[in-house]
């Protein structure tokens, strides 16, 4: 992906704009660096495709915001349509190292972390970099990873590892096999990292239609609200933020997650780390903390009954 970032890169200088290199980096690390580089908006440019051979380009607002869909047909009418006065003046460009915030925050959790074994996969080299750098400084293995390094569930049952995740959409999206190769449900994902994140105090979650309806009495059930909303990055991020909401999906794999500084991010790695904490806080396996409901909640409920409310059926075999 690097001459599309120089592409963009040179255009933006030639229009006047101030341009960072955040060097490489993933959907997650790049919106939590938005803030502190005072930058008024972000472009990473990903891989995607079977091989890895095509660009996605994502965008933010600077502070944080996806592009929705009118704003991305009118950038691209925009460009269509050309630079009508070019700038006088060629803007300037620095490099920092934009994930080394991001890494640096997320280091304490992967601190006295059960020994697990996990297997990962994706197709952005900036996330498994990401990933084996937080890996390193735990007691975790990393057994594989990469985007071909064949299926993710036979990749778990043969390497005996405790759990398999693939991180797509540069970061932004996962999905999840436990122990025995068997599917993990969004749904389920969702109700793990709600009940693991809430504290005392009653808490909101965004959900994305039309999953909010069988989602809705599962997280109620946990003693937490929940925000419909329609379909789509940009409404998901807007409800999390005005609503202060802990979490936010749907069935997709991709959560959204608030900072402590408010900002608004969906990010896989995210996900693999809170996994990593619930499986750490006992010798369960994560299908026995799925079917035992052995979760790090107050009292108010338990994950049997929110697994009974979402008509979620048995895991099913991923290939």
């Amino acid at each position: 992906s690097a001459r599309p970032v120089a592409a963009a890169a040179e255009g933006l200088r030639w229009a006047g704009c101030h341009v960072i290199d955040a060097g490489p980096a993933t959907a997650g690390s790049l919106v939590s660096s938005l803030a502190r580089l005072a930058a008024h908006g972000a472009l990473l440019a990903g891989r995607s495709g079977p091989r890895c051979t095509a660009t996605t380009l994502w965008l933010w607002h600077g502070d944080g915001r996806p592009l929705d869909e009118v704003e991305l047909e009118g950038l691209r009418q925009a460009s269509e349509a050309g630079v009508a006065r070019p700038t006088r003046r060629y803007g300037p460009l620095r490099r920092v190292r934009a994930r080394q915030f991001y890494l640096d925050e997320l280091a304490g959790h992967y601190h006295g972390l059960r020994p697990l074994r996990l297997v990962v996969q994706s197709s952005s080299p900036a996330a498994m970099e990401e990933v084996a750098s937080l890996v390193e400084r735990s007691g975790c293995q990393l057994l594989a990873g990469g985007p071909t390094i064949g299926p993710l569930a036979r990749q778990v049952a043969d390497r005996r590892a405790h759990l398999g995740v693939r991180i797509e959409e540069d970061g932004q999206r996962c999905e999840v096999v436990d122990e025995r190769g068997c599917a993990v449900s969004s749904a389920q994902l969702i109700v793990l990292a709600a009940a693991h994140l809430a504290g005392p105090r009653r808490k909101t979650v965004v959900v994305e239609q039309p999953a909010a309806g069988h989602l809705g009495e599962a997280l109620g059930r946990l003693g937490l609200d929940v925000v419909a909303v329609r379909p789509g990055r940009a409404a998901v991020y807007r409800a999390v933020r005005a609503h202060k909401a802990i979490l936010g999906g749907g069935t997709d794999g991709r959560f959204w997650y608030s900072s402590a500084d408010g900002t608004v991010g969906a990010d896989g790695i995210m996900t693999l780390t809170i996994l990593l904490r619930i499986l750490s806080r006992s010798d369960h396996t994560l299908s026995q903390v799925l079917r035992s409901g052995d979760l790090p909640h107050d009292g108010r409920g338990g994950l049997p009954a929110a697994t009974h409310a979402l008509g979620v059926p048995p895991a099913a075999h991923s290939g």
